[in-house]
């Protein structure tokens, strides 16, 4: 009598079925281990860029070329410039023809911190408030702002007493020419503001789009904090805080006396900060708000202002 097993119960077929199942299962372990050795290896070389990973030309030769000039180039400024000799680097950048943004910004660092300090050299003296005086009275006689005689004395407040010392900044020359004046620059998108003629502190700007900036001489006629906006469409009047209103916190009022048809130029601040550095505006010279507004406190109207392509 034969027996007749069924196959599935078989130790010959129970074999190759788990032989197959080890298989699988080895495959899929081995396609885990690769994925995440690739994965780490990706990894390493994001965060870790070698001399052989290929790169963009822009994002390398820019620092490159930035880093070269200042160490090689320029470096006769710095030396100058950390030494607070400043008459020095301002030849040496006028000599060397400097437009690095990094010197100009430590060069214009530099004078702001000195017509900070607390002493009467930088254009400036000391006065002894006399009965009758008050911040207004003693801004025309010095031809500066109130808000710059506050900022070199720290004061938050108008109130000044009789017998007291105020630092004061000495806005006008032996001519009685304003100490500070402005060149605007078109091609540039930079507004220079200059002391007695020479480079005080430069200012990234954006100018008017095709040109429409007048290359002409304004003086500032009035200053305005928080200024409203008047639409040319329809000549309504936005206030300041609504968000149509594109003037920025500060409003330099410009008039050119040989060319009285030009209204309505003025410099002002702007919530659009990606327009700065460019021709973007319908004609105003426009400014960070923080720029603007430390503008506003050093110069007093009537300081010329030469819009130069």
């Amino acid at each position: 009598m034969k027996l007749y097993l069924n196959p599935i119960y078989t130790s010959r077929n129970k074999s190759p079925k788990r032989k197959k199942w080890i298989r699988v299962f080895t495959v899929v372990i081995i396609i885990h281990l690769v994925g995440f050795a690739y994965y780490l290896n990706f990894k390493k070389n994001k965060n870790h860029v070698t001399d052989n990973t290929p790169l963009q030309t822009s994002q390398i030769l820019p620092k490159k070329e930035i880093t070269n000039n200042i160490s090689e180039d320029y470096s006769k400024i710095i030396d100058s410039i950390k030494k607070n000799d400043l008459e020095n680097a301002y030849d040496l950048i006028v000599s060397k023809n400097c437009e690095s943004k990094e010197i100009i910004d430590l060069f214009s660092k530099a004078n702001l911190n000195n017509l900070k300090a607390k002493n009467d050299e930088f254009n400036k003296t000391w006065y002894v408030v006399q009965s009758g005086d008050s911040l207004s009275k003693i801004k025309k006689k010095f031809n500066t702002t109130i808000e710059l005689i506050k900022l070199l004395n720290d004061r938050q407040t108008d109130l000044i007493r009789v017998g007291e010392r105020l630092l004061v900044f000495k806005g006008s020359n032996a001519n009685d020419e304003n100490a500070f004046s402005i060149i605007v620059s078109k091609s540039k998108n930079t507004l220079d503001l200059m002391l007695h003629e020479k480079l005080f502190k430069r200012y990234s700007v954006g100018t008017g789009k095709f040109g429409k900036t007048p290359e002409v001489d304004f003086f500032v006629y009035d200053k305005i904090e928080e200024p409203p906006w008047t639409r040319p469409s329809d000549n309504k009047v936005i206030e300041y805080g609504d968000p149509e209103n594109v003037l920025g916190t500060r409003w330099f009022a410009l008039k050119s006396p040989k060319n009285p048809e030009l209204t309505g130029f003025g410099i002002h601040g702007t919530w659009e900060r990606d327009s700065i550095g460019y021709q973007s505006s319908d004609g105003c010279v426009r400014m960070f708000n923080e720029d603007v507004e430390e503008l506003f406190k050093l110069i007093p109207r009537n300081t010329i202002v030469k819009i130069i392509q």
